[in-house]
């Protein structure tokens, strides 16, 4: 188990696993220890594992036909394989938009606002998905039994996130009480309320067998359903025709909301706040880090990990010293380098001006902005930067999630 004022050096996969064990078993003891810091290679790898395991889990489940997986089995196994890689991207970007997330509850807590510090409980928080994952197949047995097992696995990750809160993160333990409390009922209504929904899909699900019908035999099924469930209000002719018309701006719509999705936790303000920087003077840094020519090198960097690196089937140490060899040929040290140069100070920047817009007039805020500056140093020009520039920081953290 690590200490937080030791930081560790490489990745161990026996450190990994035991402290993998300790947050499900242990997590009091486990947070209460934590390391805070050693960078982003360690996270990165754990969070790389969590996801592949995941994706590997669900595609046993798809193939042999248990979990929410299965029941779409008529677009081809394409799909389920597809699911296990897109299971690994989606956990790499939830441990940065986490990271981010994590950040502002804890700021507002008044907990830890170092990003790494957060990021590497995030890290630690996504073993719990696994358990999620195992636990797939109830779902084809008994919609109660399952939402019963979902509803105890998720409070269990609650009571997890709200060690890590406290002790790791040090946020006020009445505050993470009041929204672990909330959290909880959430899950507990949403878990039941979706059985509900379900079973009434299950029960005209048996009137419209599907199994042997092409897709457009499939999608002229559905649409009597729902013409059956409105009791004839709601046309089929005229759901179709709704259908065709809106498959021509399809592909638009899709990557207006993938891009929207990408950048909805940052909050830009409608103005430069020139006025609260002169308040915060005093805790600003002098050390500008951003500039143009560092965020499209570290663009291309990703482009190159992500598109061509060849990295499948390499060890971690030979996957990371891979990674950090490309990132050299972009006048990087590593790919440590590459974070904590640029895309650290640029989503801390972008970050703090949505802290910015979410707490202006709000009793407290000043304190609260100089908090976080205190723990994570930003610098005037590097803020003015990321505003100037918003979209291509947008862009910067797409293309890094990817």
């Amino acid at each position: 188990m690590e200490n937080q004022t030791e930081t560790k050096q490489g990745f161990d996969l026996k450190t990994f696993i035991e402290d993998s064990k300790a947050v499900l078993l242990d997590p009091k003891d486990y947070f209460g220890h934590m390391s805070i810091s050693g960078g982003y290679g360690e996270p990165v790898i754990k969070v790389l594992i969590y996801g592949a395991i995941m994706g590997i889990i669900n595609y046993i489940w798809f193939l042999t036909g248990l979990g929410i997986a299965s029941g779409t089995s008529w677009f081809g196994s394409g799909i389920g394989f597809m699911a296990l890689f897109s299971t690994i991207i989606f956990s790499i970007i939830g441990l940065f938009i986490g990271g981010v997330i994590l950040l502002v509850i804890s700021a507002i807590l008044g907990g830890n606002t170092d990003y790494e510090a957060n990021v590497r409980v995030v890290a630690a928080l996504m073993v719990i998905s696994i358990v999620h994952s195992l636990f797939g197949f109830v779902d084809s047995i008994n919609l109660y039994l399952s939402a019963i097992v979902s509803i105890a696995i998720s409070l269990w990750g609650l009571y997890i996130s709200y060690q890590a809160l406290t002790l790791t993160l040090k946020a006020g333990e009445k505050g993470s009480k009041i929204l672990m409390i909330i959290l909880a009922v959430i899950i507990v209504i949403t878990s039941f309320t979706g059985i509900a929904a379900k079973k009434a899909l299950q029960a005209l699900g048996d009137n419209y067998k599907m199994e042997n019908m092409s897709s457009e035999e499939q999608q002229e099924a559905a649409l009597k359903m729902v013409e059956k469930m409105t009791g004839g209000e709601v046309k089929a002719k005229d759901m179709q025709k709704v259908i065709e018309e809106s498959k021509k701006t399809e592909k638009e719509e899709e990557e207006k909301e993938e891009a929207q999705s990408s950048k909805s936790d940052f909050v830009k303000p409608d103005a430069f706040p020139e006025e609260t920087f002169a308040e915060l003077t005093e805790v600003l840094s002098n050390n500008s880090k951003l500039d143009e020519t560092k965020i499209n090198k570290t663009l291309q960097l990703f482009d190159d990990i992500n598109g061509k690196a060849g990295l499948e089937g390499l060890g971690e140490e030979a996957k990371k010293a891979k990674i950090d060899s490309i990132a050299k040929q972009y006048d990087f040290a590593s790919l440590d380098d590459a974070i904590t140069g640029t895309i650290q100070p640029a989503l801390l920047s972008a970050t703090f001006l949505t802290l910015i817009s979410k707490t202006e007039g709000k009793t407290g805020s000043e304190e609260m902005l100089k908090a976080f500056l205190s723990q994570n140093p930003i610098s005037l020009q590097d803020l003015k930067f990321t505003y100037d520039n918003w979209d291509k920081v947008m862009l910067l953290q797409d293309k890094t999630i990817k």
